[in-house]
């Protein structure tokens, strides 16, 4: 039943952002780095914050599990409840699980169980399970409170992470005009002797890609996140499922579904890692030769010098519209932010209500948030890999056509 925790992310500190309704437009664009200027610093900031969402993440799915194995416990305690309750022994074992369950929280959940001589009567037997149900409810809202505490500062880094893309973004942009520039003054009809590779990084007949996946994602997928999510929080400001819930129907309702368009997080990490450079966001083995001879004298020549050029400029003009992308991604990042705000307010509001009807439904309750927690995790994870793959993926390809455009003497 045991599991075995990470204690430093189980016990992380839970920072609360309560009340942080800040949007992209409004955190300032800081050029200090501590790795230094430039875009490759940038990178390096954009890894540090994408080091901290999974920590955060991590902790998040800790949680979860911490949930679940509680709520598996809380059910077997209510089972025992229809039978006269627990007896000595099984309240014992009992205590002990949602002990070593809450245990990597830092605050071990001691004595939830009230004292083992109470279980020996079956006068009192039914009674003190249902204290120890109690008990464990109190727990799993503990767990659910800080797990909301966390999709918080996950928001936060969000923006961090954003804040770090743009920074990307301005100093990456003079680089591809100024590459954009010096192919201009090229002789490409006139190459230096023997080959010249991208050493296996970055396929420039690959790059078109970059745009198909910018406009899958950022705009989209991204768009219709937002509409799930904000569909969700409809439903639950609504209040149907609290009238359900009084009814004695908690299962999860239709709403609460996801679209079949929405399946896209893995699918996204699929299409990235196909793409050159992008597992794990690693080279991945690709490469391109630029075939030359010196002197560039036969026609056959020419024509291969000639795609060369039209490789590579429209390389750069591809690039340059994804990072015109990227920052126009902003007007959807605050979208999505205001998306994720109001979902999770939502949920809160019905969970307060579903908690508070004459059944005390927390089963509504917890399903609510969780509901509102996953349309949250849509709208983030797609869009956070795909960013950090695009800016990987730009940087190294205009590192490739730099050193392609040195093997071509200049006009």
């Amino acid at each position: 039943m045991s599991r075995n925790f990470r204690s430093t992310r189980g016990r992380m500190a839970i920072e609360s952002i309560e009340g942080a309704d800040q949007t992209a437009a409004e955190i300032d664009i800081d050029t200090d780095s501590q790795h230094g200027d430039g875009a490759d610093a940038a990178l390096l900031d954009l890894k540090d914050v994408n080091t901290e969402v999974a920590e955060n993440d991590g902790a998040v799915d800790e949680l979860e599990n911490t949930v679940a194995a509680l709520e598996s416990l809380l059910e077997t305690a209510e089972a025992a409840q229809e039978t006269g309750g627990l007896d000595p022994v099984a309240a014992d074992l009992l205590q002990k699980a949602v002990e070593n369950e809450t245990a990597p929280l830092g605050t071990p959940a001691e004595e939830v169980v009230p004292a083992l001589e109470n279980f020996t009567s079956p006068s009192s037997r039914r009674q003190a399970t249902v204290m120890a149900c109690e008990g464990i409810k109190d727990w799993i809202d503990k767990v659910w409170a800080k797990i909301k505490e966390l999709i918080q500062k996950g928001r936060d880094l969000a923006k961090k992470a954003y804040v770090a893309v743009k920074q990307f973004i301005q100093r990456i942009e003079p680089r591809i005009k100024a590459l954009q520039e010096d192919a201009g003054k090229r002789n490409f009809s006139m190459p230096k002797s023997g080959n010249v590779s991208d050493k296996g990084e970055w396929a420039l007949s690959e790059v078109g890609k970059l745009q198909q996946l910018s406009d899958a994602v950022l705009d989209g997928y991204t768009k219709a996140a937002i509409a799930h999510a904000n569909s969700i929080a409809s439903a639950l400001s609504a209040g149907d499922e609290v009238k359900a819930a009084e009814e004695g129907k908690t299962e999860e309702k239709a709403e609460f579904s996801v679209p079949s368009n929405l399946d896209a997080p893995a699918k996204v990490l699929l299409a990235i890692k196909n793409l050159p450079g992008g597992r794990e966001f690693v080279p991945a083995g690709d490469t391109m030769t630029i075939r030359t001879k010196q002197g560039g004298s036969t026609g056959g020549s020419n024509a291969a010098s000639a795609a060369n050029e039209q490789t590579i400029t429209s390389a750069l003009t591809t690039l340059a519209t994804v990072a015109k992308a990227v920052v126009g991604y902003e007007k959807n990042f605050q979208e999505k932010d205001r998306a994720q705000e109001g979902v999770i307010k939502a949920g809160d509001a019905f969970a307060k209500k579903a908690k508070a009807n004459d059944k005390g439904d927390d089963a509504a309750a917890r399903a609510a948030i969780n509901a509102a927690k996953n349309a949250g995790r849509l709208l983030d994870q797609p869009a956070k890999d795909t960013l950090s793959y695009l800016v990987t993926a730009i940087n190294g390809y205009c590192t490739t056509i730099a050193a392609h455009l040195k093997h071509y003497d200049k006009k």
